[in-house]
């Protein structure tokens, strides 16, 4: 990091693995992915593009405008998916917004008025939906966003966060934005308590410093507001937001010191199979079954599409598999992308591909950009970005973040 990390001015870019636009996710790999973790991402897997047609279907088409312009204060124009807030906004739209005829929201249904739509699609399919899911769905209806400080990071693991406002802690498991965050970090973020960890529904695609505390302190002292409503804690966080977008971004480095360049290298291949068998054992701690747990299949029987992360061991000779993620490997048909967020990794895991014949990989070409280059794009995008168009005036993708994972996570 740059020595002006710890100024005032500085916000850096966070990543969090429960994008919904992301093709696959990952959550804490300590062991590659414990039992718990694994039960809750398959219960919640999905429910976001339910809740979107609930929204389409019974809100109206221009209720998500509407959402929009209250949720950022009625200052922003149109809603386009490729705004950095919108992780947080769908988060918010979800569990959150309760439109109201006085507010001058429009609604298709009128049984939905005051009720926010996570609650609606409750109601209605409550007795076909997964038991947990309905917990999870429940603690998000319960819980509300605000600040948090970051305390005991382990890089994709998890971390505590601490509520400025409340001074309760939660553990978070929360293998993505682990590791673009560190000690001392101030996140603003829909954090959601279940059986016994919690969960980062939603976090803002920036972290801000350890000094933005003394900001903070007007939210402690109107705790009982903020226990109840959002509404303070969101007007302060877009004054933050907005006070330090310009400045200049710190040079980001992964856990091995190099420069950060998201890099995706092409191969041509024969066979899925065959290549899935060669470069298997490249995802160090994982057995067969857990890579392919999630692969497709065709009517055949025949692989056709598997991913597989890049790891290594966190610490020469530890007792215990502890995978460090070096990046991910995505076999699709006769196609085969990696993704490194490194030169020296890019490098790396060609000449390991190379010397691996078996795998029939033929190198074809390399594809790569900047994360300064990416925010740049990213925020430019915000004002130009395309209009929600699908037939019911609701967002088709779901969420996207400000330096976005695209269809992999990134790796550290």
């Amino acid at each position: 990091m740059s020595q002006s990390e710890g100024k005032l001015g500085h916000m850096k870019p966070v990543w969090n693995c429960r994008s919904f636009r992301s093709g696959f996710q990952l959550g804490p790999t300590r062991g590659l992915e414990p039992a718990p973790w694994r039960r809750i991402r398959k219960a919640i897997h999905g429910y976001a593009s339910a809740i979107v047609r609930v929204i389409g279907e019974s809100y109206g088409r221009d209720s998500v405008q509407q959402a929009w312009r209250e949720f950022t204060l009625q200052d922003s124009g149109q809603f386009v998916v490729n705004n950095p807030h919108s992780e947080l906004f769908f988060s918010w739209l979800f569990h959150r917004w309760s439109p109201a005829l006085e507010k001058g929201h429009k609604l298709d249904d009128d049984t939905c008025y005051g009720i926010p739509p996570t609650r609606t699609y409750l109601a209605r399919n409550a007795p076909h939906l997964d038991a947990f899911l309905q917990r999870y769905l429940e603690a998000c209806l319960a819980s509300r966003f605000g600040f948090y400080e970051i305390l005991n990071c382990t890089p994709q693991v998890g971390f505590k966060a601490r509520d400025i406002v409340a001074g309760v802690e939660h553990h978070v498991s929360e293998g993505m934005a682990s590791t673009s965050l560190q000690d001392g970090d101030i996140v603003f973020a829909h954090i959601v308590p279940i059986d016994g960890t919690a969960m980062v529904e939603a976090v803002a695609p920036v972290s801000f410093p350890a000094a933005c505390k003394k900001q903070l302190s007007e939210l402690c002292r109107h705790r009982e507001l903020c226990e109840h409503s959002d509404l303070p804690a969101r007007q302060l966080y877009f004054a933050m937001f907005e006070s330090r977008r310009c400045a200049p971004l710190p040079e980001i480095r992964n856990t091995d010191g190099e420069v950060i360049e998201i890099i995706y290298l092409y191969f041509d291949i024969e066979c899925a199979q065959t290549a899935f068998d060669s470069l298997q054992s490249l995802a160090l701690g994982a057995t067969r079954g857990e890579l392919l747990q999630r692969a497709k299949f065709g009517r055949d029987g025949a692989l056709l599409e598997v991913s597989i992360p890049w790891n290594k061991r966190s610490a020469e000779g530890a007792a215990e598999i502890e995978a460090l993620v070096l990046g991910y490997i995505r076999i699709r048909d006769r196609r085969l992308v990696v993704k490194v967020n490194s030169k020296q990794r890019a490098r790396t895991i060609r000449a390991l591909i190379a010397n691996i014949p078996a795998s029939t990989a033929r190198y074809r070409r390399t594809r790569k950009q900047s994360i300064h280059a990416r925010h740049r794009s990213q925020h430019n995008a915000t004002d130009r970005g395309p209009r929600l168009h699908d037939k019911n005036g609701v967002a088709p993708g779901g969420r996207h973040l400000l330096v976005p994972a695209g269809r992999f996570p990134t790796s550290t």
